[in-house]
């Protein structure tokens, strides 16, 4: 069940750190229609994106210890950024065709 909140988190976490910029922005089709965020707006979500992947360490860390819990933050990590990823990209050809 933990794996599963770490996977959230990360997720998240990749999420606001790809919505911060603007090509990613415009790449979501209910994004797209409102005006990009400022440049305070930006810094908040890449930080807060980044507070978020810390978080996900630290419950890692804290369920299966230093030795396992970076290797399953590793794994749940590739795992969040091959999903955003792929959902960023598939809602970008989307809009395109």
């Amino acid at each position: 069940m933990t794996i599963f909140a770490v996977l959230i988190i990360s997720c998240l976490g990749f999420s606001c750190m790809a919505f911060a910029k603007p090509k990613h922005w415009k790449a979501i089709p209910f994004l797209s229609r409102l005006r990009h965020p400022g440049k305070r707006v930006q810094e908040l979500m890449q930080y807060s994106g980044a507070i978020l992947l810390i978080l996900a360490v630290y419950t890692c860390q804290l369920n299966w210890g230093w030795a396992l819990g970076l290797c399953f933050y590793v794994g749940v990590l590739s795992i969040a950024l091959f999903f955003v990823s792929l959902l960023i990209s598939y809602f970008e050809n989307t809009i395109k065709n």
